[in-house]
């Protein structure tokens, strides 16, 4: 579920960034969409490493 959310909220920070001027260079497009690659790699080995402990219920 928090995949989902961080994959959502990436692609709106990413369409606000490429609006008028930004959205005709193949740099900022090529970079950005590399970062988003990146940054959903780590949200996704991060949230795999992660570990809940539940009490033992009585």
């Amino acid at each position: 579920m928090s995949f989902s959310i961080l994959a959502a909220i990436s692609s709106t920070i990413f369409g606000f960034i490429f609006q008028g001027g930004n959205s005709e260079n193949p740099i900022i497009l090529t970079l950005g969409l590399m970062s988003m690659g990146i940054f959903h790699v780590v949200a996704l080995v991060s949230l795999k490493r992660l570990k809940v402990k539940f009490r033992d219920s009585v």
